[in-house]
């Protein structure tokens, strides 16, 4: 589920010139060097890069790949949604993965409850990506590409109740 969300991602981020005005060069080529000559190489590097994971992605129907955006983007959403409904009423989905483990093991006192009610890795993949998202691409219109990301979240409760769980639990923060 994780590959058309970062896909995406990927898009918004490096190839939608707000988001990579606003967000990518603060974050990724900024830091790196002062130097504007520098700067103004890592840019094509980095968009480039993007372009091409994106490409590689697309089904090839004729000699030059085609990047079908309305794709990547509703595939990003399905998967949103998938994750939403996956998640339900779930605090964490590491509790869900962990269901099967526990009925095969009501009586079995090496489950704790603890580890039950603590956050796994699809819950950090999950949140590394909805937090940029909200975060960072907060200043988006809805009808650009990050704003139809976020619009995606937004949407859906149990992904909107996770990502502030977690922040709130892990980075004291307010959302």
């Amino acid at each position: 589920m994780a590959q058309p969300i970062r896909l995406a991602y990927l898009h918004a981020l490096y190839l939608d010139d707000e988001i990579f005005k606003n967000v990518a060069a603060p974050y990724y080529i900024h830091p790196n060097s002062s130097n504007p000559i520098v700067r103004a190489a890592m840019a094509p590097s980095l968009r480039g890069a993007a372009l091409e994971q994106l490409l590689a992605s697309q089904p090839l129907t004729t000699d030059m790949p085609v990047l079908d955006l309305e794709r990547v983007y509703q595939d990003a959403d399905d998967a949103f949604e998938a994750l939403d409904t996956l998640l339900g009423a779930h605090k964490w989905f590491a509790s869900i993965q962990d269901e099967p483990q526990q009925e095969a093991h009501q009586d079995d006192c090496s489950t704790s409850k603890d580890q039950q009610e603590t956050p796994g890795m699809l819950d950090a993949s999950v949140f590394a990506y909805t937090h940029v998202i909200l975060t960072l691409f907060a200043f988006s219109s809805d009808a650009s590409p990050a704003g139809r990301l976020r619009t995606s979240i937004t949407g859906r409760s149990s992904l909107l109740d996770h990502h502030t769980r977690l922040a709130r639990q892990y980075y004291h923060s307010p959302r």
